[in-house]
């Protein structure tokens, strides 16, 4: 059987005075450690500077409003069917690029996301089981226990139902 008793007193002072050397210990080497990945954790470097390129493709299609206005400029200026294709085929491929790289940006979002996620709660995680080390009560070890299993607990949850489960539906 475990204690049930009340929490020791100042067991929550010894907790945080004992772990004040790892608090800063963590701090520091979440904040270097994470200084890769705030770019795109886990890919690859661009090839291409995504916000110069989010200009020119908007600069080069927003002499129309509309696609209607789009093909209406090149029904005017092409002379063959030949001509109006290659409009049409250029005015398509300059939107799905554009379409493709606000996505990269979309997902880029989550995977930054994901990793200050994962790194707080691991750091966090880290700190409550070696506090539970820390103390001598036992009833204060379950508690810190039951912190840490639920800390751990919300994080497998966030991954299943928000990350891994949930994609953009098309329509």
């Amino acid at each position: 059987m475990h204690d049930t008793g009340p929490l020791e007193p100042g067991a929550f002072v010894r907790i945080f005075h004992h772990g004040r050397r790892f608090t800063a210990i963590s701090l520091l080497a979440a904040t270097l450690s994470s200084c890769g990945t705030f770019t795109n954790p886990g890919a690859p470097k661009q090839s291409f500077d995504i916000d110069k390129d989010i200009q020119e493709l908007e600069t080069v299609f927003s002499r129309s409003g509309s696609i209607a206005e789009y093909y209406a400029e090149f029904e005017k200026s092409a002379k063959t069917d030949e001509q109006r294709k290659k409009g049409r085929d250029r005015f398509i491929t300059g939107r799905l690029v554009l379409i493709n790289i606000h996505y990269i940006e979309f997902i880029k979002q989550f995977a930054v996301s994901k990793a200050q996620l994962d790194s707080a709660i691991d750091i966090a995680t880290i700190g409550v089981d070696l506090a539970i080390t820390l103390v001598g009560a036992a009833s204060t070890k379950a508690i810190l226990g039951v912190v840490s299993a639920g800390m751990t607990s919300s994080k497998v949850s966030i991954d299943k139902n928000f990350f891994q489960q949930k994609t953009a539906g098309c329509r």
